[in-house]
């Protein structure tokens, strides 16, 4: 059997909690483990259940292939924090996010034209 470190997910697992707005407790309650448990996955690198894992992925919105595969965990990461973010919102205020965006890349554009 080969041993393979999965110490790096805890941090990930609690970057997510945080931007969710999440409490450890909370988290766990969601879940339905201990707030223990979700200390020892963020801090100790505790390996999760593949229950545990799935429901933390699905809660946190985390893409599974970004915790599997490492090589796209900093650009995937932020940009589903984006998306977390855009998700918490109204949609008065997506909509002024989104001509914000708009507005920033027709400007980046005339920047770049000859």
């Amino acid at each position: 059997m080969v041993d393979i470190d999965i110490s790096y997910m805890g941090s990930i697992f609690n970057t997510a909690r945080l931007s969710a707005g999440l409490t450890q407790e909370a988290l766990a309650e969601q879940i339905g483990v201990t707030t223990r448990y979700i200390m020892a996955l963020e801090n100790e690198g505790k390996c999760p259940t593949l229950k545990v894992f799935l429901k933390l992925t699905r809660t946190l919105n985390i893409p599974a292939q970004a915790l599997i595969y490492l090589e796209s965990q900093y650009h995937d990461n932020e940009v589903q924090q984006l998306i977390r973010i855009l998700q918490m919102l109204g949609d008065r205020d997506r909509h002024i996010i989104q001509a914000t965006i708009y507005k920033m890349l027709a400007e980046q554009d005339e920047t770049i034209a000859p």
